[in-house]
């Protein structure tokens, strides 16, 4: 188990210095990818989809409803709609090929970086999908928070939006700016808040730094919002 938390450790919040270097790690991750996220319990894809169809009426996510996830890795979010029935269309985007080969219940992949100013293929940035979640990858090292924007371009409106993100010490300051963004643009009008909602155990704590009021594992929290 500890090689596994070693793994984790290195592997998602790893600093490279350029985007290749990061890709080459996610490619060498990615056959022991869902072992190694099983083993660290980690609840993330569940906790979006949960979140999903509870603040949405179940007769909006049918064969008819398009969803984006975003930092798709090898499609664990994808999993977790097939598993509570969901029938309609999945694609998924990632930086990383290898993990994206992997997620053969998607309909389309998208392999490009998701960054600000990045220029993404035209289905992600036409307002055409119904949901958009991103489980997981928001944090300094993965997802930036100007990239929210990006995220929102790709639903419709009144469609809707799920992100979640870790509670874990060194992950706040991240957390602080990304719901400062978030606040900013629902200021705007961009979007409206629905539902956020703080999970206790999120993860397992990769080490004992990590860790919040001695329990072994790490919080998140979970957040739904509506596009206007």
């Amino acid at each position: 188990m500890d090689e596994i938390l070693n793994r984790v450790r290195t592997m998602a919040h790893v600093q490279c210095e350029n985007l290749d270097d990061k890709m080459a790690v996610y490619s060498n991750w990615s056959e022991s990818y869902e072992e190694d996220v099983f083993a660290l319990k980690y609840t993330a894809p569940h906790q979006a989809v949960k979140m999903l169809y509870d603040v949405i009426d179940n007769y909006k996510l049918d064969e008819n409803c398009d969803i984006i996830d975003f930092a798709a890795g090898t499609g664990l979010v994808g999993k977790c709609l097939r598993e509570r029935g969901f029938t309609g269309s999945v694609d998924g985007q990632d930086g990383c090929d290898a993990m994206l080969r992997r997620a053969k219940q998607y309909r389309n992949t998208f392999c490009c970086i998701l960054e600000p100013g990045a220029k993404l293929p035209a289905e992600l940035t036409s307002n055409s999908y119904d949901v958009a979640t991103i489980s997981g990858a928001l944090s300094p090292s993965q997802v930036d928070v100007d990239c929210i924007p990006i995220i929102i371009g790709a639903v419709r409106p009144g469609g809707y939006i799920v992100l979640t993100t870790r509670l874990n010490p060194s992950n706040l300051q991240y957390v602080e700016r990304l719901e400062s963004e978030m606040k900013r643009l629902e200021l705007e009008g961009v979007w409206v808040s629905l539902s956020k909602r703080r999970i206790e155990e999120f993860e397992l704590a990769t080490d004992d730094s990590e860790k919040v009021n001695d329990s072994k594992y790490i919080p998140g929290v979970v957040y739904c919002f509506q596009k206007l």
